[in-house]
């Protein structure tokens, strides 16, 4: 009797490019069969793994190999058991996920998530049907760690002679760190040629992968994006006002994974014969775009910046206004108990025995009342013309 089944499968229901954390994975398991088999169990497993990988030298092929994985998800649904002899045509399964990072494969190790479904029969391998569906990691770039700006500044003097060496000096500013993919980068640059030779200025992107594996790390750093500037002559300068630089489809930045890292930098720099100078930007690569009206990418971001990136330069803001006085602020009939009444000043200059105002301006600058750590609770009244007590109670 022929044993094999026709078809098993698994089937995502939603047809996504993506899964983010805390969204719910959905779908089926499809098993057809020709005739009445004996299963022993049906399961559907869900996983994830990072795993790192390189060899210490390329020239010998039995050195060392550095390895490390990290499984952070594994969950599993059962759904055919044959000691309860239940049977499900169709199955469904939910697995809900904690922070994850982002699907990922890199020179020297990856990040990957599955779904597979194990059938068990008695005298027979497992089959397995496995599937794979990315996950990505929501970084908004609106978060105000993001909306930083940065004005670097990097100065190199050349030595053109044994006698003589000259300056060469390169300024640059980013108006935030955060971008998407598919964005443009306004740079605002200056650049100060002081030397006699010919300087090429340049902005790249660059991708920085980072490895660790018992205790050692690799990195890997490859171009994504460039722009280049026209050539300065000698003793010449120029700006970038802004120049824009465009960001391909990559991936994002992963920063909340335990042994691979994915970073990224903007590099603006001055190509010099025989040296070279540069400035570093750090920038995040994120998944949710920017909100803010104020904010613009490409050409409209144009006019928001000052060929000029001194900070002195900057417009300070407008003088704030006095605040309003008492009296305008609340009514009169608020003001009422408050105000002093002829009345009420007579009575006090009979208590005082004279005028109050002159009493102040003689006891001006008389020495502090005396002090008491801990005073009487109830305190006798005394003479108010000859000398005042102040009785403090803790």
């Amino acid at each position: 009797m022929n044993d094999k089944m026709k078809m098993l499968d698994l089937v995502l229901e939603e047809q996504r490019t993506a899964f983010s954390n805390g969204e719910s994975v959905c779908g089926r398991v499809l098993l057809q069969v020709p005739h009445v088999i004996d299963v022993r169990a049906l399961g559907v497993f869900a996983g994830g793994c990072e795993l790192v990988s390189w060899q210490r030298s390329r020239l010998l092929p039995l050195a060392k190999q550095e390895s490390d994985e990290v499984q952070f998800y594994s969950d599993a649904h059962e759904m055919l058991n044959s000691l309860y002899m239940h049977f499900y045509n169709v199955g469904f399964y939910v697995f809900f996920f904690r922070p994850l990072p982002a699907s990922f494969s890199g020179k020297y190790g990856s990040v990957h998530y599955w779904v597979k479904a194990v059938l068990q029969r008695p005298l027979s391998p497992d089959q397995v049907v496995c599937k794979e569906f990315p996950v990505i990691n929501n970084i908004d770039v609106s978060a105000p760690a993001l909306l930083v700006s940065f004005h670097p500044h990097s100065e190199k003097w050349v030595r053109r002679s044994i006698f003589c060496e000259q300056l060469v000096s390169l300024r640059a500013s980013i108006n935030r760190t955060g971008y998407c993919s598919g964005e443009t980068v306004p740079i605002c640059a200056k650049f100060e040629n002081y030397s006699s030779c010919f300087v090429v200025p340049k902005a790249c992107i660059y991708q920085t992968q980072t490895f660790l594996a018992k205790g050692k790390s690799k990195t890997y750093k490859q171009e994504v994006a460039s722009v280049r500037g026209i050539p300065i002559p000698p003793f010449k300068t120029q700006r970038w006002n802004p120049n824009e630089l465009k960001i391909p489809s990559i991936t994002a930045s992963i920063l909340n994974s335990t042994i691979i890292r994915v970073e990224y930098s903007l590099v603006t720099l001055l190509e010099i014969p025989d040296s070279g100078l540069a400035v570093d930007l750090p920038i995040v690569i994120g998944t949710i775009p920017i909100q803010q009206s104020g904010y613009g990418t490409g050409s409209n971001a144009s006019g928001q910046y000052s060929a000029d990136l001194s900070p002195l330069t900057l417009a300070l803001p407008q003088p704030l206004k006095a605040p309003p006085t008492y009296e305008g602020t609340v009514s009169g009939r608020e003001c009422e108990p408050h105000a002093a009444s002829a009345s009420h000043l007579e009575k006090l200059e009979r208590e005082f025995g004279g005028q109050l105002f002159s009493y102040i301006e003689g006891m001006r600058f008389q020495p502090p009342p005396r002090f008491s750590e801990v005073g009487d609770t109830n305190p006798q009244p005394s003479d108010c013309s000859d000398s005042f007590n102040c009785y403090v109670t803790y």
